[in-house]
C-alpha cells in the first residue's frame, strides 16, 4: 500500500476493461461495450471515500505498456480487471504485465464467468491475487477493506484467494437475497464518459438472473436461477442521468430476457412515456415472454430493436437444449415484433446435441418463415459449469478443449469457437453444416418484409 497523508484512509482503484481481441489478433482491439460492471461495483467504492478510476482499454486503444504506465502513474493499490471468457487472455497479459513490473498492486479479477474458473485461475496464474466469485459489488469494497485495514480478506463471502503460503482459499459463495436489486446506482463519473458521449451510446441493466435451464448457458451459474429487479423508477432515473448529464439517449438493456416479468417491464416503459424521456433503446427476451401488448409498450416508450434467442427451427434440436420454447412461438414472436413496428434479431446456434443435416434445414426453413430482419449463426461453444461442458457424455458430444477460453487464437473467433464435436458426426461435418447454415440464412438476397 503506498503511504497515505496524516488522517486519509483511502485506497487507490484502479478497475480495468481488458478490451475485446478480433480475428487473432492482440494489439486488434475492437471498441465493445461501456463497462456498465465497473461502474456498478465502483460505486461502493466511491460511496467509502476510496479513490477510483477506471481505463477502457478498447475505447481508449491501451496496450499492455499504456496500462502498466497508467497504473504507474496512478499510484494504485489495487488493479481489478472484470473479464468475460472473450478477453480473459487479454486479462491475463494485462494482470501479469502490472505484476511484473509492480508486483506490490494487488491484483483481482472479476466478471460474469471469473467465478467458474476462479480457483483454476489462481492456481494456474500466480499473478494473480484473488478472483470475485459472483457479483462484486460488496465482495471487492470488503476486499479492498481488509487490504486498507492489513490483514487478509479471511470470511469475505464471493471470493476466491490466496495466502502467503500459496494456498487458494474459496470463501464460499456469496448468498443472493431475495427481493430487489438494492445497489448504488452506477457511479459513471470514474468512466471515460466523454468516449461514450461520441458514440452516443451506453448498456443499462435492469434485472439479474434467469430461471431457464439451456444446457449451453452458464447465466444461471453465474447469477443464480433467482431473478431480482431493479427497482423501475431506479432503472429509469439511470436512463434520465445519461441523457442530462452526458448527453447519451442511446441504450442497451442487456439482461437476456427483458420481459420475463411482463408487469415490470410494462411500469419501466410507463416510466419513460411518463417522464418524457427522448430515448432510444434495444432490449432481449424470449419467444415465450411476449406478446402484441408489451411488444407495443416498447415501442411506445423508444424501444426500436428486439433480440431473440431463436437458437434452432428443429422441435428436436430445441428439446435437447432443454429450451421451453416452441416452433411455433418463435415464429409468433417475430411476427408480433415486426407488427409493432420493432427491428427483429435472431441469433441460431449450431452444432447442438443431434443436429444433423435434418435439423439445420428445419431451422433455415423456420428462418425463411420468419424473416427477421438480422439474424446470426453461431456454434455452440462448452463454458465450464453447464451440462455440455460438465457431462458431454450425457449429450453425445466430446469437448476436445475444455481451456479454450485461456487460447486468444480460439477466443477472438468467439461465438465460432470450435472447442466441441458430435459423437455422430465425422470431423469437419459440423464446419460443414454451420457454414450451410450461414450461407442460407446470413447471405440470403430475399429482402425481409
Amino acid at each position: 500500500m503506498h503511504e497515505k497523508q496524516e488522517g486519509q484512509s483511502y485506497v487507490r482503484v484502479m478497475l480495468i476493461h481488458p478490451g475485446v481481441p478480433e480475428y487473432g489478433g492482440r494489439e486488434n482491439f475492437r471498441a465493445h461495450y461501456p463497462p456498465l460492471g465497473l461502474a456498478c461495483v465502483a460505486a461502493p467504492l466511491v460511496h467509502a471515500g476510496h479513490e477510483v478510476i477506471v481505463l477502457d482499454c478498447a475505447a481508449e486503444r491501451l496496450s499492455d505498456e499504456d496500462v502498466v504506465r497508467r497504473v504507474t502513474d496512478y499510484r494504485a493499490d489495487v488493479v481489478g480487471l472484470r473479464c468475460q471468457f472473450i478477453n480473459y487472455p487479454l486479462g491475463l497479459a494485462i494482470a501479469a504485465a502490472i505484476k511484473a513490473e509492480l508486483p506490490g498492486v494487488a491484483v483481482v479479477f472479476g466478471g460474469p464467468h471469473m467465478g467458474l474458473v476462479a480457483e483454476q485461475g489462481l492456481r494456474d496464474h500466480p499473478y494473480i491475487d484473488a478472483m470475485v466469485h459472483g457479483e462484486g459489488e460488496h465482495a471487492l469494497l470488503e476486499y479492498v477493506r481488509a487490504l486498507d485495514a492489513g490483514s487478509a480478506p479471511v470470511g469475505i463471502a464471493g471470493l476466491v484467494w490466496r495466502d502467503r503460503d500459496g494456498r487458494v482459499v474459496h470463501n464460499g459463495r456469496r448468498e443472493v437475497r431475495n427481493g430487489p436489486m438494492e445497489f448504488s446506482p452506477p457511479a459513471f463519473e470514474v468512466l471515460p464518459m466523454h468516449l461514450y458521449r461520441l458514440a452516443n451510446f451506453f448498456s443499462l441493466e435492469g434485472h439479474r438472473g434467469c430461471p431457464m435451464k439451456c444446457t449451453f448457458c452458464a447465466l444461471p451459474q453465474v447469477q443464480t436461477r433467482r431473478v431480482r429487479y431493479k427497482r423501475p423508477a431506479a432503472l429509469v432515473d439511470e436512463m434520465e442521468t445519461l441523457v442530462q448529464d452526458y448527453g447519451i439517449n442511446r441504450f442497451d438493456l442487456i439482461e437476456v430476457n427483458f420481459t420475463i416479468k411482463k408487469s415490470w417491464a410494462h411500469e419501466v416503459c410507463d416510466l419513460i412515456i411518463e417522464r418524457q424521456l427522448p430515448v432510444q433503446w434495444i432490449c432481449r427476451s424470449y419467444p415465450e415472454l411476449v406478446d402484441p401488448p408489451v411488444l407495443e409498450k416498447l415501442k411506445a416508450a423508444g424501444c426500436y430493436r428486439i433480440n431473440y434467442g431463436i437458437e434452432s427451427g428443429s422441435a428436436e434440436i430445441l428439446r435437447n437444449y432443454r429450451k421451453v420454447t416452441t416452433v411455433q412461438q418463435g415464429l409468433d414472436a417475430i411476427r408480433w415484433s415486426k407488427d409493432a413496428g420493432l427491428t427483429v434479431y435472431v441469433d441460431y446456434l449450431i452444432g447442438g446435441p443431434g443436429e444433423t443435416d435434418a435439423t439445420v434445414e428445419d431451422t433455415i426453413t423456420f428462418h425463411q418463415a420468419a424473416r427477421p430482419h438480422f439474424a446470426d449463426v453461431s456454434m455452440v461453444v462448452p463454458f465450464p459449469m453447464t451440462p455440455l461442458y460438465d457431462s458431454p457424455e450425457e449429450f453425445g458430444v466430446r469437448v476436445v478443449d475444455d481451456r479454450w477460453f485461456e487460447d486468444l487464437e480460439q477466443t477472438s473467433k468467439f461465438p465460432f469457437v470450435r472447442a466441441m464435436e458430435l459423437q455422430h458426426l465425422q470431423k469437419g461435418e459440423l464446419e460443414r453444416l454451420w457454414l450451410h447454415a450461414v450461407k442460407q440464412i446470413m447471405f440470403a438476397k430475399e429482402a425481409v418484409s
